[in-house]
């Protein structure tokens, strides 16, 4: 695996962090899965940050996996926010969150954590994003 991908991220207090990430296909429930993986540029870390997105249809992404595995290396420091507009750029897709509720589902696994609620409504707050009251979907405005 390479990390040959450069990726630039803000935290919250206005700072820079320089991160690598490389992308993996995958094939997941008869649906193509691009799999990111972040390590700090330096490429010293026990593990890597995890971001998925998996492909709904020719023009969405949906978001299923956002795994910082609790690393000091990755938290805080923007990296979930700045891979949703990564991925929609690299992929040229319209990301979208998963959802909790059961009818809005398009994949048998999907559901939402709260961690991942607050980064969709942090972007929400910028303007960045929307979000559907009826299926609990956000959707990255790029």
């Amino acid at each position: 695996m390479s990390f040959n991908n450069e990726l630039i991220c803000t935290d919250s207090h206005g700072n820079e962090h320089q991160f690598l990430y490389s992308i993996e296909e995958s094939d997941e429930n008869r649906h193509l899965k691009w799999i990111f993986r972040v390590m700090p540029i330096d490429l010293q870390a026990n593990d890597w940050y995890e971001f998925a997105v998996t492909k709904i249809d020719n023009s969405t992404g949906k978001v299923t996996v956002m795994n910082n595995r609790n690393m000091i290396q990755y938290r805080g420091k923007g990296i979930t926010e700045k891979l949703i507009d990564e991925a929609s750029k690299v992929l040229g897709l319209t990301i979208i969150s998963s959802t909790n509720i059961s009818e809005a589902k398009t994949l048998e696994t999907e559901w939402r954590t709260e961690p991942a609620t607050k980064i969709w409504e942090r972007l929400k707050a910028k303007g960045i994003a929307s979000h559907d009251e009826q299926t609990d979907i956000y959707t990255y405005l790029n």
